[in-house]
């Protein structure tokens, strides 16, 4: 896993070093669109593929919905909410937070649900 980056000699060339393209760490991207009236897409990007949890939370921390559980692959898992809770109900406006935990790591995304 050595590499050597030269600045100088050649401009405007990029070296990747291992895994290149690959997030280090785990992340949620930003809920599209935010707010939100009906659904949003969010995408989890993981550095390497293990278990995941995706779920939405409502703003005193319970759970609203699952969006994933279960095996997830290394780079980006796109993912949507229908802005329904686990009942296929309309859970309310209001602050809702979407928490990943995987790879002994967690990720929050905020989202915003109006009518």
């Amino acid at each position: 896993d050595d590499f050597i980056l030269y600045d100088a000699a050649l401009p405007n060339v990029v070296v990747p070093g291992p895994s290149a393209g690959l997030p280090r760490a785990l992340r949620l991207s930003a809920p599209r669109p935010n707010p939100s009236r009906a659904g949003s897409r969010i995408t989890l990007e993981m550095p390497r593929a293990g278990d995941a949890l995706v779920e939405v939370l409502d703003l005193a921390g319970r759970h609203v919905r699952t969006l994933h559980r279960g095996p997830a692959p290394e780079g980006a898992l796109a993912l949507t909410w229908d802005g329904a809770d686990a009942l296929g109900r309309p859970p309310g406006a209001g602050l809702y937070f979407v928490r990943a935990v995987a790879l002994g790591e967690r990720a929050k995304a905020r989202l915003v649900r109006i009518e």
